[in-house]
């Protein structure tokens, strides 16, 4: 006679146990309220544990292999996992969809990181073409000015270094520029000139090594 310890109900569960083998298990646990229980445990566990995975975890679509096991066992997990599968499926759901959650919370700090920098990448911009076209229409030439993003912490400094007209009379600047963003500073030194609108166009722009 074969012992009906878990490992053999498990099997019987699966199918995976001959004609005869599993009529002599069906006989015992028609029997045995002590086999009646556990078979009765054996599959609240695997129900759980099934709805927690194919819900959480599994609702993309499924490889054909990992698919045909699921549909052929009708259960993700063949082997004894614990004495109280009950339990330790309730565990399972739960870090599952702790882990679920746990994404969702990782995807929100992303996306609000991404935000915040465009935002301050933004306000940069707008600050350093302000600053610049200030400096180009009203400051004399070796008077530095600066720029700064408390939102940011990010900050520069530029200066025109002499003014001169071209041969149809328009002026341009050259000037230079430092720019600390995120803790990397840029020198540029460049070129811009006044269009009939009054209007600063940087026209050249040198980048030293």
């Amino acid at each position: 006679m074969r012992t009906m310890d878990e490992t053999m109900l498990m099997a019987y569960l699966d199918g995976e146990l001959d004609e005869a083998t599993c009529r002599e298990v069906e006989a015992r646990i028609a029997n045995d309220h002590v086999l009646e229980a556990m078979v009765r445990d054996l599959r609240e566990g695997d129900a759980l544990v099934a709805a927690a995975f194919n819900h959480a975890l599994f609702d993309a679509p499924k490889p054909a292999a990992v698919a045909g096991v699921a549909t052929a066992r009708g259960r993700w997990f063949s082997r004894p996992w614990s004495p109280v599968p009950v339990a330790l499926a309730a565990s399972l759901a739960v870090l599952v969809i702790g882990g679920a959650a746990g994404l969702a919370m990782l995807d929100t700090a992303v996306e609000r990181e991404f935000d915040r920098r465009a935002l301050a990448q933004a306000q940069d911009q707008s600050a350093i073409s302000e600053t610049r076209a200030a400096m180009l229409e009203k400051q004399l030439s070796g008077t530095e000015v600066s720029w700064s993003n408390p939102g940011s912490g990010n900050r520069g400094t530029m200066m025109p270094v002499q003014t001169w007209r071209t041969k149809s009379g328009q002026y341009c600047r050259d000037f230079e520029e430092s720019n600390t963003i995120e803790g990397v500073t840029t020198v540029q030194y460049g070129v811009a000139c006044r269009t009939a609108d009054g209007e600063w166009k940087v026209r050249v722009r040198y980048y030293p090594d």
